[in-house]
């Protein structure tokens, strides 16, 4: 099915459910269409569930490395990755979504202590509606960064230089 159809099946899918108050299992390799569609989501690897939870959870809440690759587009990094960005700040193997580094604004006020600020610098982007993801450069390693798209002249051009600044709460560590 074209992803117009599918999203709106899922939709119409998810009335009946609502409606009818039964239990459903929907089986499917699409993750988008896991996590809207479900109260509750398992997750197998070989044949073994490997995680369970509300998809808040499961997306929010990886377990796992193989969790965090598979249910989105965590950037992961290897301790000498994290190293390399962090310094002597943080260390190990981390996880951490594109949409959980944000792009420091001069306008805005923040509460710093929140954060881990470094500088990067815009290798690419791409356009993906209501979302742009940049490739960052940071410290020799590369990242995945998803800001709102905020419409024309709020993009940031190949070579811009950023404030990155990791929201502590969001890196998880494995």
């Amino acid at each position: 099915l074209d992803a117009k159809v599918r999203k709106s099946l899922r939709e119409q899918l998810k009335e009946i459910q609502k409606e009818t108050n039964v239990t459903t299992i929907f089986v499917t390799h699409d993750q988008e269409e896991a996590l809207t569609i479900s109260d509750r989501v398992f997750i197998m690897d070989k044949g073994d569930i490997v995680q369970v939870g509300t998809p808040e959870e499961i997306y929010t809440n990886p377990k796992t490395v193989f969790m965090a690759q598979f249910i989105g587009n965590y950037n992961i990094l290897k301790d000498e990755e994290t190293r390399k960005v962090f310094g002597n700040e943080i260390f190990g193997n981390i996880a951490i979504r594109p949409e959980a580094i944000y792009v420091r604004e001069i306008e805005r006020n923040y509460n710093l202590d929140d954060f881990i600020l470094k500088k990067g610098i815009v290798k690419d982007f791409s356009i993906l509606g209501n979302v742009i993801r940049y490739f960052i450069e940071c410290k020799g390693v590369s990242l995945r960064v998803d800001l709102l798209n905020r419409g024309l002249g709020k993009l940031y051009e190949i070579g811009s230089v950023l404030d990155l600044m990791f929201l502590k709460k969001e890196i998880k560590y494995y």
